[in-house]
């Protein structure tokens, strides 16, 4: 391949490349800094770990009803499960494997989304990142939350119904049609609100299109079939909650005064990106928009703390929503799209995203090693004053302490962990000494318990 095929591809193909290689690099910084065991990170990793059947998933339920929330994250559990099949059993190593995977893994997504886009239609990408990169700015330590890999899988199903001609799907269509329609099935309870909407858009499309394929029918209809199968499966979790549901009516996100403006910048941005004539030009609205990703750029950067992405997950569920209605309402009005506005914005967020990792990346490893000083000097056994830092469940320190090498290995660590402290979570941790001796992790010499 020459230089000229390689400028073109690489021209032709920007919109994915750019936030590929921006989500690659995260990826890297993130496996480097021990962010694996950040909030929900630590609990994948451990079920990863401890697990005898590596196809179980991180709630690791063998029986129905099934873990509702089993394919976000199933490819950084067989990473670790794999890896240690492979004669892999350094803690160190497998953690940089569960994390790298973590967050490159929205990159394959992304990369499938983008491929069953038509060529004509590729600019609607930049909207399906932008939403994407709006819920990951506050997520990004909560890359686990399993409703930021589903809004991706119901993003594949819509781009297909919505854009795909049945009668000429290609092989990337039809493989992704099935096996994200049955992957939604355990993906998370939300996609009980959009799959109505899906099947209405693939009905009607089906009806319409005339003289289907015979194979593409079969697809099609199996898809059908699997989203139903996913709506009733996913009520029953709805009636029947393993979380609190209520949080996603909940709107406590919206007392943040920065976060207000960051929605009000993305809205006036959208709004001047719109048009009904796309040979518009205004040098003030130009103005405008640079204004605004400045000042986009200076409240998100180093002001998006680790431990609020709990509270936000629930962007996962409203900005594919938002975004899916904000196509729908721009192919019936017949609108124009700058599409550059996007473009640009979406590399305004690439980097604040990277900027804050390196930032928070290296305050974490500055934490752990303060936490590694503390248990060396402190004989107090009242431990809160220092798990207020990072850590939104304060549960997970134990973990956190026997994956840390350094953290380990400290003889003061038994008088550092109190049983009554951390009763639950050491119970777990004795319960599965033997499945830890196999990591060199001996828990007889780092807590307090009854034996």
């Amino acid at each position: 391949m020459n230089v000229k095929k390689i400028f073109k591809i690489l021209t032709e193909q920007w919109s994915i490349l750019i936030p590929a290689a921006a989500l690659f690099t995260l990826a890297v910084i993130n496996s480097f800094m021990y962010i694996g065991l950040l909030e929900d990170g630590h609990h994948h990793f451990w079920k990863a770990l401890i697990t005898d059947n590596i196809f179980l998933g991180h709630e690791g339920i063998s029986h129905f009803p099934y873990n509702s929330r089993y394919f976000p994250t199933l490819l950084s559990h067989l990473s670790v499960g794999i890896s240690v099949s492979l004669g892999i059993i350094s803690i160190k190593n497998l953690l940089f494997i569960f994390t790298f995977v973590s967050y490159i893994s929205p990159v394959i997504f992304l990369t499938i989304i983008y491929l069953n886009i038509p060529k004509d239609k590729k600019f609607i990408f930049e909207l399906i990142l932008l939403s994407f990169l709006i819920c990951l700015i506050y997520m990004v330590y909560q890359i686990w939350t399993e409703n930021l890999s589903t809004g991706l899988f119901l993003w594949i199903i819509f781009i297909i119904y919505y854009y795909t001609d049945f009668n000429n799907m290609s092989k990337i269509n039809i493989i992704s049609l099935l096996l994200f329609s049955i992957m939604l099935i355990s993906s998370h309870p939300m996609v009980v609100i959009f799959i109505p909407l899906l099947l209405f858009l693939g009905i009607s499309k089906y009806i319409k299109t005339p003289k289907i394929k015979l194979f593409n029918k079969i697809i099609i209809i199996l898809s059908f079939i699997a989203l139903f199968c996913a709506c009733l499966f996913n009520i029953y979790f709805i009636i029947h909650p393993i979380f609190p549901f209520k949080d996603y009516m909940s709107f406590t996100i919206f007392k943040n005064t920065d976060f207000i403006f960051f929605l009000i910048s993305i809205f006036m941005i959208l709004y001047l990106s719109f048009s009904k004539n796309e040979k518009t030009k205004c040098y003030n609205c130009t103005i405008a928009f640079f204004i605004l990703c400045f000042l986009l750029f200076n409240i998100l950067t180093f002001n998006v703390k680790t431990h609020i992405g709990f509270t936000y997950r629930i962007l996962g569920f409203y900005s594919p929503l938002f975004f899916i209605l904000l196509i729908l309402v721009y192919a019936k009005l017949n609108l124009s799209l700058k599409i550059i506005n996007i473009k640009i914005l979406n590399m305004v967020l690439c980097i604040v995203i990277l900027t804050n990792s390196l930032y928070y990346g290296k305050a974490w490893m500055k934490y752990i090693n303060n936490l590694e000083q503390y248990i060396v000097k402190s004989e107090k056994t009242d431990i809160t004053e220092i798990i207020q830092y990072h850590i939104y469940h304060q549960y997970s320190l134990p973990f956190i302490l026997i994956f840390i090498p350094s953290l380990s290995n400290n003889n003061n660590l038994k008088n550092f962990l109190p049983a009554n402290f951390f009763k639950e979570s050491i119970n777990e941790i004795v319960e599965n000494k033997k499945t830890l001796k196999k990591f060199n992790i001996d828990i007889d010499n780092i807590v307090k318990y009854d034996k």
